[in-house]
């Protein structure tokens, strides 16, 4: 019986590997590997909808690599646009008293290191589409509902518990422009 997190777990290195051999093979070879393992593992992983979490990320990604090393458009879009996706962006909160003048920030760097190993890293530079703010009348909610889900997500309560009074977020939608990695995990 095959499981969602495993196929997603093997598949991204496998099409790795099977982008480097791909043109050495017999177009009949091909075809069959990409129908018989790789199509069958875009079918398993996309059956499962781990919804905001760490197996959603790991389908996603594998979803993204099986659908660009087959041609598969439908494919790509699910594991961008589906239930619970950012649609290509990311989204980052921060209390308003961090930002002096949040609708005048461009340009953002985000950097992530592995803490069991400060040598392997990634940093996404990208560029913020869109800012809302809490107080906003007609997106605020947005803002609010994203801190949330992140407590539910991570701490398990909702709504977010360690508001202070007063307290306004910022909701930042950043397209992301360049991703850089480093190190081996």
């Amino acid at each position: 019986m095959s499981q969602s997190l495993t196929e997603s777990s093997w598949a991204v290195p496998l099409v790795f590997g099977y982008d480097l051999v791909r043109d050495t093979l017999p177009a009949a070879e091909r075809e069959r590997f990409e129908r018989e393992v790789l199509r069958e593992a875009a079918r398993v992983i996309g059956a499962v909808d781990a919804g905001k979490s760490n197996w959603q990320a790991r389908h996603n990604a594998a979803l993204l690599a099986i659908g660009l090393a087959v041609g598969d458009g439908e494919v790509v879009k699910k594991a961008i646009d589906g239930a619970y996706r950012s649609r290509g962006y990311i989204y980052a909160f921060l209390n308003q008293e961090f930002t002096e003048k949040p609708n005048h920030v461009v340009d953002v760097t985000i950097q992530i290191t592995n803490p069991e190993n400060p040598y392997h890293w990634v940093t996404i530079y990208g560029k913020v589409d869109e800012i809302i703010e809490e107080s906003d009348p007609q997106n605020g909610h947005l803002a609010t509902e994203g801190i949330d889900d992140l407590a539910e997500l991570y701490i398990q309560q909702r709504p977010y518990p360690f508001r202070s009074e007063g307290e306004e977020r910022v909701l930042f939608k950043i397209a992301p422009t360049q991703i850089v990695t480093f190190g081996a995990p």
